[in-house]
């Protein structure tokens, strides 16, 4: 339920209440109500004997740098720190003045009662305070006090208290270890001690004065004015005469002064304020989620072209995520852990927000943070938009400094025009290969990258190239051809236990698999057929001699089939005819029995004709030639007139001869002539015949032709003899000479084969042995005998084998069915091995899909590496070069803007450059000029303090607030901030350091204990508004919007961070691996150096002189060695800290040469801090002195300083995480001595960090457990490590890996060259620049040698690529072992330049652009009354679209003008106005307030109109009122906030105007009236702003 608004309005304002009361100490713990004055053991230095006045007017007038003067008149000092008794002190007779003050008053010596050793002592620690608490919270607290404020709780109480009347911001500096420190003052503004103040009216009723608001006074001035305020008040008094070097901190107090609603304009602007509702207001009032602006699992090349992003810095895609979120406007929490970008994120967001025409608030409370943000900006050429208003910067001369670099910025260059289209093409074509070489095909689901990789991997076991198909393999899903290969690999497991299918014993069975009884059953049939069998083997070993067909024939491979044949030879040859054997044995009857035919056909056809013929005819008539005779007894036997034919009469004659008995008719004598004439046919035909064969038959044919019936015998036999032949031979003499009868070996065998068939039968039905082969269609089974006894012996010994059969069989089976061609025959023989079936239909399936992803894609066949290559590259150089335009392109929006005038807030500021002295403070300056200075420095960074120091409440808004290092920040000290700002978006770590009260105890004067109040009790920092720590945790509470930075980029070896990734970031953190594959080596990596046991001094030191003496000699010798690194150092303690710094000094003192390198002049000089205060300082390599141990007397406590408190993890988190290249480990501890009984996070991550820096204890290699990310890889590691190399996949760890590392073989620690491939990690990336630049580019700083392999080149062009990797290798080899590149010299702090003195800022106001008139001239005989108002109407229009705005009036004098007429009379006018009214009515013109434009009217222009000819133009009502608006616009845009008065002013120079005149301000303060609500607002004050900024403030 959502409360109703007037709750909501009461809950915000009781929570800001609290939050305002947790800022202000109202007690006496608060030195700048009660100083420890006396104390000796407090944090400052007491000055004595020394002058208020004087020492005010040489610090703050002269600018004079002081150094201390130890203790005087003092024989023997009591302690280092012991202070001399100020009573006994006397100063010399010679230095005391008589006229005026005495000389040691007027020196640059401040007189201090401490020993020598004792003030050096505290100024050194006061020294290092004050630049740690100013680089840490952005704020000075050194202060020398002057005068105090001696009181007393009541009446009754003699505790005297004191209290600082004048606090001059001051600054200790040294040249050097061996130098003297100084003091000097700081270019700040003097604050009335506004505590003191406040204590004294709630408690007292005493009204403290404020300081003097005049440039002349003095400190003796001021304490009259405070005595004159006590003087009712009994025992109090001001002592004028002390002066306090110490620490004092306003800063609670201004914060608690800014969240005051009385001190805003309007209570609601800031009760009201919607972030700030957001943060306080009940649960219900949360937003609701949305939808993220770029989801996770999206692409960012999808959603923001990389030409829409304005980035000014590289950023990685979970930067570009959180960056993209922040532009869209969303309240957001941005998660940054250690080194993940999070300066380079924020200078993108202000970049990019600058762009979009925001205006940028940057808090944070480091200086550190607030610095390399800036420096970043800086290095890209937009320093000059930032204003920084913290510590050192915030200086009146600074400020103005910073103002003038803004004003005189140079144009930035033009930014190409084809840039981003030319990027973003090459980054769509980069994808374009990407998504086609990861684009699953349908339905198998596999990428063209999965079927390159795996055609190559079987190729490198070199499987034999498919010669068939896969069977619909095109329609297979992935777990269809996973089945497949399974079922491969199961039938290659079958067939290696069974053996080649051919050769199976129970090959060609379909039962199925038996139990053993079913086997012992088949045993018997099998032994039964075998004995059987043997009979007829024993039978056919007698027979086979005479019936085999040659001498060469086997018996083994006789047919079973035909020893039926064998039993019919044995009976023909029973039945051979009379006939001797070399008849019947003659080869020529094999091929020519045809032969035999003929002749018996003959013979038995001439038989039978002779005994026709000799039945009629005489014997001696066979010897005469019928044939005349039968031709003329045919053609006239029946004629009339054959009588008188004399050839017939004598045909006749010679007939009757021949005749036995004449025949009585013409039938029967031409019958009777046609049968010897056939006889005769026959008998030489016979004789011819039998020519032929007598060689073949001897005698047997001389009883032809009457024998015949003998040669048809033979004949007969012999057909039935060669039936059976080729297979069997019955004409063996052997067989028909045997002396045995065949025809009863023919039944005997007839017998047997019987049996055997019986007992065969009874086995093969058993088993269902079919009679076709496997895999045939056609064609039966006809064994051999030779098979037949194999199988039967293979079956009476294999029947434990048969249950082998049925899978083998159905596997075979099932490969035929889903291959194509002669395969599965193939394996069915044992021609393919079983152990290739599995590779091949794997290789044959993949070349398949491979044919499919081509013909879907031609592109992938046509993919070049070489080009890619090629394209890479440009993308990469164009990349680059977008991000450098866009600095410029920012800088030339911001350019463009940017105020110039010289009225108005533009003119404060102008005058405050051209001032010498006497500037505005900083907080007054804008005040008075803020609109204008937010124009030209858009992005303010500042510090929460600094926001309440700098910019007045209500006075200053901006659209965007931007908080680093949100963890440590409090939500009452963030508040001010919040509610000056429209969206926030905060950046941190919930898992480093939360709030801390550790700089407390500088201002408080408490020791280290007591700053950690929760060491000892166990309890966490304390969380105002509720439960929340820091502003941070507020807003992921409140906030709908959440990102987090992946991407780690500080650490030169992932060992650095390893410990924090895996223990507090849940291992999410993307880990660039490093060149070295050891935990440490080469420079990189954490190392642990074991200090001496016993040297802890337990108690209120808490320190380790032994190891701080050891970590200062590491220092002096990396100083030596390394000068160009940065190096700092952490310790667990502050007592650690300070010994450690003492002992470095010491060294330094008597070691000057080392001095550049401790140097302070440097952006990231060296340090030594405690791990309170190391949060956001990084340097090349850090030392960590642990410090705690076993004391001298062996005894060891489980104390470990903050470690053991609530948060002790965090704290240790960012101790660290601090190393770029090197972490080096000082420690008398080691892992085993740290109880983690307890289960303190802070201890336990402890332990596992000593764990892994003394002996890598967890496993954190850059050489992963995890094989090949794909097939592809594997086949390059296999070339390889062909060629001698060692290769390791996924070199990596934490979601950051290259997909092959190769072991320098001269060097195992490091790798030697890195390979990448375009698998899924190269696809998996949310972003061409993750992918084809930054990827590369991180890998390379970290002393990578990268190759690329694309696979579509290793596919096709494998020898060429093999090739190029082998030269890679070997380059690599050649050169020297690269290392990240050193941390560079940083170069020193330039001064600022002095302020431009007075005149030489130009003052010159901005005019318009010249006025321009229509000048054409009409060519017409008629005057424009007389012409059509067509023509006329053209003309004007001419006139408007070149004047317009243009008063009607003017409109008409124009058109005289152009019509060549000397004055616009009556009728001119008239015509005039009837053409305007033509335009008006066809929409070409229109007209507002009297002034015309064409339409659609453009873009106005403020002309300047004191050159024109036309004298009217200068006429005040002839100006148009858009046109004045048009200039107070461009007035206002260049100054910001401008007074009525003075823009007036400002307009009327616009148009030329030398004065204003009281016509020419009515018209323009008319126009400005109705500028109001319409483009800008006024205040009540008369100060004009832009809408757009009216409604920021």
């Amino acid at each position: 339920m959502v409360a109703d608004q007037g709750s909501v309005a009461r809950i915000v304002q009781r929570k800001l209440l609290e939050a305002r009361d947790t800022l202000i100490d109202r007690n006496l713990r608060n030195k700048l109500v009660n100083c420890p004055l006396k104390s000796g053991r407090a944090r400052h230095v007491r000055v004595v004997d020394e002058v208020a006045d004087e020492t005010f007017r040489s610090l703050l007038g002269a600018k004079r740098e002081f150094v201390f003067a130890a203790g005087r008149g003092i024989d023997e000092p009591r302690s280092d720190e012991a202070e001399t008794d100020l009573a006994s002190w006397i100063p010399p007779a010679d230095d005391l003045g008589a006229d005026g003050p005495a000389r040691r008053h007027r020196d640059n010596a401040l007189q201090t009662s401490l020993t020598a050793e004792g003030l050096q002592k505290r100024l050194t620690a006061i020294y290092y305070e004050a630049r740690e608490v100013e680089e840490e919270q952005g704020v000075n607290v050194l202060y020398l006090a002057l005068g105090f404020l001696k009181w007393f709780e009541d009446g009754r109480s003699e505790i005297e208290r004191f209290a600082p009347l004048i606090l001059l911001p001051v600054e200790l500096t040294r040249e050097g270890a061996r130098d003297r420190f100084k003091l000097r003052i700081r270019d700040e503004d003097l604050f009335t001690n506004v505590s003191l103040r406040i204590w004294l009216a709630e408690q007292h009723s005493v009204e403290l004065p404020e300081l003097p608001d005049q440039d002349e006074w003095t400190p003796s001035q001021y304490f009259e004015l405070v005595r004159a305020s006590i003087r009712n008040t009994p025992r109090w008094e001001v002592l004028d005469g002390e002066i306090l070097l110490s620490f004092f901190s306003f800063n609670k107090f201004m914060l608690w002064r800014d969240l005051d609603p009385r001190n805003w304009p309007a209570a609601e602007a800031l009760l009201g304020h919607k972030v700030l509702r957001t943060l306080l207001a009940p649960a219900e009032e949360s937003p609701t989620p949305e939808a993220p602006v770029i989801p996770h699992d999206e692409r960012v090349d999808r959603v923001f072209k990389l030409s829409e992003l304005m980035y000014v810095l590289d950023a990685d895609s979970s930067q570009t995520t959180a960056i993209q979120t922040a532009l869209a406007g969303r309240n957001l929490v941005i998660q940054g852990p250690p080194g993940t970008g999070k300066s380079q994120t924020i200078a993108n967001i202000i970049a990019s927000a600058i762009a979009q025409g925001k205006s940028v608030l940057f808090v944070a409370e480091k200086l550190a943070a607030l610095q390399v943000v800036f420096e970043r900006l800086k290095n890209v050429r937009l320093g000059h938009l930032c204003l920084e208003l913290h510590s050192r910067k915030a200086s009146k001369q600074q400020v103005l400094l910073q103002l003038k670099e803004s004003l005189d910025a140079p144009t930035p260059p033009k930014v190409p025009s084809d840039l981003k289209s030319t990027l973003d093409r090459h980054a769509t074509d980069l994808w374009a290969h990407s998504d086609r070489m990861h684009r699953a095909l349908s339905p198998s689901g596999f990428t063209p990258f999965d079927i390159i990789g795996r055609i190559c991997r079987l190729k490198d076991r070199n499987v034999a190239l498919p010669d068939f198909r896969v069977r619909d393999i095109e329609k297979a899903s992935r777990e269809d051809l996973d089945r497949i290969l399974k079922t491969c690999e199961d039938l290659q497991a079958r067939l290696a236990l069974s053996g080649v299918p051919a050769k199976h014993p129970w090959r060609d069975c379909e039962r199925e698999p038996i139990n053993p009884l079913d086997q012992q059953r088949l045993s018997q049939l099998t032994q039964q057929a075998l004995r059987s069998l043997q009979g007829v083997v024993a039978a056919m070993k007698t027979l086979w001699p005479l019936v085999r067909p040659t001498p060469q024939a086997d018996l083994a491979s006789l047919p079973v089939s035909h020893l039926d044949r064998v039993s019919t030879a044995l009976k023909i040859a029973a039945r051979k005819p009379p006939i001797p054997t070399n008849v019947l044995c003659n080869n020529r009857w094999t091929s020519d029995l045809a032969s035999l035919d003929c002749l018996v056909a003959c013979a038995r056809s001439l038989a039978e004709v002779q005994q026709t013929v000799d039945a009629v005819f005489v014997p001696a008539a066979w010897d005469q030639d019928w044939t005349g005779v039968r031709a003329e007894i045919a053609a006239n036997g029946q004629s009339l007139f054959r009588v008188f034919r004399g050839a017939y009469r004598q045909a006749l004659r010679t007939l009757r001869g021949a005749y036995r008995t004449f025949p009585p008719t013409y039938e029967d004598r031409v019958g009777s002539l046609d049968a010897i004439i056939e006889g005769a046919r026959l008998r030489s035909e016979l004789g011819e015949r039998a020519a032929e064969l007598r060689g073949e038959l001897g005698s047997v044919i001389d009883a032809l032709p009457t024998g015949w019936p003998q040669l048809e015998a033979l004949a007969t036999w012999l057909h039935s003899a060669l039936a059976v032949e080729p297979g069997l031979s019955v004409r063996n003499p052997r067989l028909l000479d045997w002396s045995e009868n065949p025809g009863e070996w023919a039944a005997k065998l007839m017998d047997l084969s019987a049996t055997v068939q019986t007992a065969t039968l009874a086995v093969t039905a058993f088993v269902r042995l079919k009679d076709k082969r496997l895999l045939e269609q056609e064609g039966r089974i006809d064994w051999t005998l030779g098979e037949l006894v194999a199988r039967t012996s293979g079956w009476t010994s294999g029947i434990e084998r048969y249950n082998q059969w049925p899978p083998a069989r159905d596997g075979m089976r099932w490969l035929h069915s889903i291959s194509e061609g002669d395969f599965a025959r193939h394996c069915y023989a044992g021609s393919v091995p079983a152990s290739e079936i599995e590779d091949r239909v794997h290789l044959t399936a993949f070349e398949q899909l491979w044919h499919v992803a081509v013909t879907e894609d031609p592109e992938l066949a046509r993919a070049d590496g070489a080009l890619l290559t090629k394209t890479v590259q440009q993308f990469r150089d164009l990349d680059h070069k977008r991000i450098r335009a866009a600095a410029d392109e920012v800088s030339k929006l911001h350019h463009d803007q940017k105020p110039t005038g010289t009225v108005g807030d533009m003119g404060v500021i102008r005058a405050e450059l051209n001032k010498v002295r006497k500037h505005l403070p900083v907080r007054r300056l804008i005040e008075a000029a803020g609109q204008a200075i937010q124009q030209l420095k858009p992005a303010f960074l500042m510090s929460p303090l600094s926001v309440a120091q700098y910019l007045a409440p209500g006075k200053s808004s901006f659209d965007l607030l931007l908080i680093d290092e949100a963890s440590q920040i409090r939500p009452a000290d963030a508040l001010g901030a919040v509610v000056r700002a429209k969206q926030m978006v905060v950046v941190g770590d919930a898992k480093q350091l939360p709030p801390t009260n550790f700089f407390n105890r500088l201002v408080a004067d408490e020791d280290e204990a007591s700053s950690f109040g929760e060491i000892e009790a166990g309890e966490d920092v304390s969380a105002p508004l509720g439960a929340m720590e820091s502003i941070l945790s507020l807003c992921d509470a409140t906030f709908s919007s959440r990102e987090m930075l992946a991407w780690h980029y500080r650490s030169q070896h992932p060992g650095l961070i390893a410990v924090s990734n895996r223990n507090f970031y849940d291992s999410k953190l993307l880990l660039p691996p490093s060149v070295i594959s050891e935990r440490a080596a080469d420079g990189l990596g954490v190392m642990f150096h074991r200090t001496p046991v016993g040297g802890y001094e337990r108690g209120r030191g808490a320190t380790n002189v032994i190891e701080a003496d050891i970590v200062a000699d590491a220092v002096c010798r990396f100083a030596r060695e390394n000068p160009d690194k940065t190096l700092g150092v952490g310790t667990f303690s502050v007592a650690q800290r300070d010994v450690i710094r003492d002992r470095i000094d010491a060294r330094r003192r008597d070691n000057p040469e080392l001095e550049p390198f401790f140097s302070t002049n440097k952006l990231n000089p060296f340090f030594v801090k405690n791990l309170e205060s190391i949060q956001g300082d990084e340097r090349d390599v850090i030392f960590i002195s642990v410090g705690y141990g076993r004391d001298k007397d062996g005894r060891l406590t489980q104390n470990f300083g903050p470690i053991n408190s609530n948060g002790g993890e965090r704290r240790l988190n960012v101790l660290i995480s601090r190393a770029r290249e090197r972490c080096e480990v000082f420690s008398p501890l080691s892992a085993d001595d740290i109880d983690v009984s307890s289960r303190k996070p802070g201890t336990v991550a402890l332990r596992e960090f000593l764990q892994y820096a003394e002996k890598g204890y967890f496993d954190v290699p850059t050489q992963t457990e995890k094989t090949f990310d794909s097939d592809f890889e594997e086949s390059v590691a296999v070339f390889l490590r062909s060629r001698g190399l060692t290769v390791h996949p996924q070199v990596g760890m934490a979601g950051f890996y290259i997909d092959l590392g190769i072991i320098d073989p001269a060097k195992p620690s490091r790798y030697l060259l890195g390979v990448e491939c375009d698998g899924a990690t190269y696809h998996s990336s949310r972003s061409a620049r993750d992918r084809d630049r930054l990827r590369q580019e991180i890998l390379e700083s970290r002393g990578w040698t990268i190759h690329r392999i694309w696979s579509t080149d290793w596919f096709h062009r494998r020898q060429q690529e093999e090739n190029k990797l082998l030269d890679a290798v070997t380059k690599a080899s050649n050169l020297p072992a690269r290392r990240p590149p050193p941390a560079q010299p940083r170069a020193p702090v330039q001064p600022m330049p002095a302020p431009r003195q007075r005149g030489t800022v130009p003052e010159s106001p901005k005019a318009g652009s010249p006025y321009e008139e229509a000048n054409f001239r009409v060519r017409s005989n008629k005057a424009p009354h007389e012409s059509s108002v067509a023509e006329v109407a053209d003309a004007m229009y001419r006139i408007v679209e070149i004047e317009g705005p243009i008063h009607h009036e003017e409109a008409c004098r124009r058109l005289a003008s152009v019509w060549g007429q000397d004055r616009a009379g009556n009728r001119i006018r008239d015509a005039g106005q009837r053409a305007l009214a033509s335009l008006q009515a066809k929409g070409s013109c229109t007209a507002a307030e009297g002034f015309w434009t064409i339409h659609p009217p453009p873009q106005i222009t403020v002309r300047n109109r004191s050159d024109a000819e036309s004298s009217s133009l200068r006429r005040a009502e002839y100006l148009p009122p858009a046109e004045i608006r048009a200039a107070a616009l461009e007035v206002l845009l260049e100054n910001g906030r401008v007074r009525r008065d003075d823009l007036v002013v400002e307009i009327a120079r616009r148009f030329g105007f030398q004065r204003t005149g009281e016509d020419l301000r009515a018209v323009i303060d008319a126009a400005l009236q109705n500028f109001i609500g319409n483009g800008a607002t006024c205040d009540e004050n008369g100060y004009f702003k832009t809408a757009s900024e009216g409604s920021k403030a």
